[in-house]
């Protein structure tokens, strides 16, 4: 289903106007391109035809706008870039600043979504770079490792479990569990680490807001689970280390075929301005490759 309103407002022009852009389409090329059914909009089967044939026209002159700039070392055009929130929301933000001071020419859009989705827009040619996961599902993806996170337990100061040194998995199997969404690609390695330290979590509460979730462990009744970067001081909160093996999360730049913007970009992101302000990963380590399948490693994702 389509919507005319949106559309017209993601072209910054009005409503009418794009009808009647639509409307000179169609005479030109004397054929239906929408039609209505209901309450809704749908393509007909021109203008699905046309639109896969646009999409392919639009993602060629992005590429010829691209070498042309690559020749004459002029940064220029768009930059699309799809991360998971864990990185789009902590780390890009001063990246982003420092970028468009340096490119001011350069459009940016940033998506945060799963990082399926994020693997799966890079090979159609969607994003120019990604920021997500390793493992990575697709063998045609390079990558290059930036940082390495790992996820804590956080429990309200007057939880039962705030002052105890140390946790042991028994412990996760006592506790009332408030979970981030089952959608963000982020906790979704822990289902595996929980089975393997034998836990049978009690997910009471699925949240998706994230001041919401917090708002409801400060209470004192509930238990959630974290990337430590996304986690900040609070005097009402305590940060808990789970109990070994942990549940690392190595956060890897990736793409198809890099374009001057994109390296630019990665070039800012992979220095003091970006990851090194949070975590510093050994140089040695950053290295560009495909990522082997079926790594025993390999997270739920």
């Amino acid at each position: 289903m389509l919507h005319f309103t949106r559309a017209a407002e993601s072209l910054y022009i009005s409503q009418p106007s794009l009808s009647i852009h639509i409307q000179q389409l169609e005479e030109e090329l004397k054929t239906k391109l929408f039609a209505r059914v209901g309450r809704s909009v749908l393509l007909t089967e021109s203008g699905q035809t046309l639109l896969v044939r646009a999409r392919r026209a639009v993602q060629e002159l992005e590429a010829a706008e691209r070498e042309i700039d690559a020749m004459t070392d002029l940064l220029r055009g768009s930059l699309t870039i799809g991360t998971i929130s864990l990185f789009g929301s902590k780390v890009l933000p001063p990246c982003i600043d420092a970028f468009v001071s340096l490119y001011p020419q350069v459009h940016i859009s940033v998506r945060s979504t799963k990082a399926e989705d994020i693997e799966a827009g890079l090979v159609a040619g969607t994003y120019d770079i990604g920021f997500s996961l390793l493992p990575t599902e697709r063998a045609e993806l390079q990558t290059r490792e930036i940082m390495v996170d790992q996820i804590c337990m956080l429990v309200a100061n007057s939880h039962t479990l705030a002052n105890k040194a140390q946790l042991v998995p028994d412990d996760l199997n006592q506790v009332l569990m408030a979970l981030p969404s089952h959608k963000y690609s982020t906790l979704r390695p822990i289902g595996a680490y929980f089975e393997a330290i034998g836990v049978h979590p009690n997910v009471v509460v699925e949240q998706e807001d994230g001041n919401a979730l917090l708002g409801l462990v400060k209470l004192g009744g509930f238990a959630t689970f974290l990337p430590e970067l996304l986690t900040q001081e609070d005097e009402t909160l305590v940060k808990k280390h789970i109990p070994d093996p942990g549940v690392p999360l190595h956060v890897a730049a990736m793409w198809t075929q890099l374009s001057p913007a994109a390296k630019a970009f990665l070039d800012i992101v992979d220095s003091p301005t970006g990851v090194q302000r949070f975590q510093p990963v050994d140089k040695a380590k950053k290295t560009s490759r495909s990522v082997k399948k079926n790594s025993p490693e390999t997270p739920i994702r």
